[in-house]
Formats: C-alpha cells, sequence, structure tokens
C-alpha cells in the first residue's frame, strides 16, 4: 500500500527529497475512519499537497525567498502547531480583528425609485413586509470570523433558486447593511491592508461577495440584491444584480456560521 516517492527539488538547498505517499483513493476503500486524525493521515495529507506543487497544478512562486527563507528557519514546533491549527479549522484560515460596525443603507438614495421588496417574492414588491432578514437587520456589528462564504453549484443556479437555499440552512443571511459597514470600514482605513474586506481578500482571494438578507425593488419591479466587487488591491465597489440571473460557483454569499436558535 506505501510507496516511497522521490521528488527532485528545485529551488531548494539540497538536491532531494524522498517523502512517503499513500496509494491512490481507490485503494482507500474500505478503510474505518478513526475519530481523531493518524499519522497515516497526516501524511496523505502533506503527500497530496507535494504533489500538487510539483504536478504544476498550485503555482508557489508568488511567496518571496526571504518568506521561505524565514519560514525554514523559524522554530518547527511553532510552524507544526499552527498547522495543525489550519487543519482543526477546516482548512481555512483563522482570521483575526475582522469585527465591522453596520451601517444604513437606504435604496432610494442609490437609485430614486429603489425600495426594499414588501410581500411576497411573486407579488408586486409594494405591499408587506419588507423581505429582509431581521436577524442581519437588527445587528450593531459583524464578526467575520463567524461568517461563512457559500457557493452555488458549479454549473450556476438561479438567483431565486440559490436565495431559497440560503434559507433552508436555517442562518442569518447577512444583507445591505452589512455590505455598507465593510465599504465604510475600507473607507476609514488610511491603509487600505488593514480593511476587513482587504484581510479577507488575503486569506481567501474572493473578489466578490453578495448580502442576499435583502431584497430591492427596482421601479421595474425587478428583484435585486447588493454585491461588492474587488476592482483593484484597496478598492471595492458596490453593486446590485437581479435575482433572475444565473449564480456561478465563485459568487458566494456572506451567512453566519451558526444556525438561528
Amino acid at each position: 500500500m506505501w510507496q516511497k516517492v522521490t521528488i527532485a527539488a528545485k529551488s531548494f538547498a539540497w538536491q532531494q527529497m524522498t517523502v512517503v505517499a499513500v496509494a491512490e483513493e481507490k485503494g482507500r476503500e474500505g478503510i474505518m475512519v478513526s475519530e481523531k486524525m493518524t499519522l497515516s493521515q497526516l501524511m496523505d495529507i502533506l503527500s497530496s499537497l507535494l504533489k500538487a506543487f510539483v504536478m504544476g497544478e498550485v503555482k508557489y512562486d508568488c511567496v518571496s525567498g526571504k518568506t521561505a527563507e524565514f519560514l525554514l528557519m523559524r522554530d518547527r514546533k511553532l510552524f507544526a502547531k499552527q498547522f495543525v491549527m489550519f487543519l482543526a479549522n477546516d482548512a481555512r484560515f483563522i482570521l483575526s480583528g475582522l469585527k465591522v460596525a453596520c451601517a444604513p443603507y437606504y435604496p432610494g438614495q442609490v437609485v430614486t425609485g429603489w425600495a426594499f421588496w414588501k410581500g411576497p417574492s411573486n407579488g408586486d414588491g409594494l405591499q408587506g413586509d419588507e423581505e429582509r432578514d431581521q436577524i442581519s437587520l437588527a445587528l450593531q456589528q459583524v464578526d467575520f470570523e463567524r461568517v461563512e462564504f457559500v457557493g452555488g453549484r458549479a454549473g450556476g443556479t438561479n438567483g431565486e433558486d440559490r436565495l431559497n437555499y440560503l434559507r433552508k440552512m436555517g442562518r442569518p443571511i447577512f444583507g445591505s447593511t452589512v455590505c455598507a459597514g465593510l465599504l465604510e470600514d475600507l473607507r476609514l482605513c488610511q491603509n487600505k491592508a488593514d480593511s476587513v474586506l482587504e484581510k479577507i481578500y488575503d486569506h481567501t482571494q474572493l473578489t466578490y461577495i453578495d448580502f442576499p438578507g435583502d431584497v430591492i425593488r427596482t421601479e421595474e419591479a425587478d428583484r435585486m440584491i447588493t454585491f461588492l466587487r474587488r476592482d483593484a488591491p484597496g478598492v471595492w465597489s458596490v453593486h446590485c444584480r437581479t435575482l433572475k440571473g444565473v449564480f456561478r460557483s465563485d459568487h458566494v454569499s456572506a451567512v453566519s456560521k451558526f444556525k438561528i436558535p
């Protein structure tokens, strides 16, 4: 089951290194999965990562040589602990300093005649309660360490179907006040790299985030939601898009990680 794979090193100080790799996935059928990660599973993860780099599936030349030297020289035990924390968080980065104050958002100030949709989605949008996520609306602050960015199906999905799917998750769906808060945080940061939006980008590479907790009505009775787009380093812009359109898998929505009590 186990085999040795010798990988020729290119940018390392030594010429070769040998790693232990496990057999292909088909050879793992029927294996009992333990409650805690085993050493063999850890080796499997590391081998899979190395294979992705060697096969050219993931580029690593975006990391500077100075950073590489720093990582090689730092405390091995501390580095290993941080890597384990990364794995324990479902291979997602643990971000810090991601709290944002919500800010008011008025559709009518964006485009004359726009307002929040009222009543059922198949109505005229003029009568009934505003279609807004009440938990998101009541928030004064959002901690983006507690936010999940939910994408759609690989082939894309209709916006209304996407919204229904998010609601069935039973979690708060963040709306326009959270979107406005992120933009205000960006505006107030003298160094844009310190903004929450740029920190999110640095760790996720996301250039699009939508906020379907609030549905907006246009004068033509179209149903719209707000989204943010990264146009350049430190530059984000707010837009609205129709729920009639197709949402790709990389069109992520900001949703709480936790279900409504």
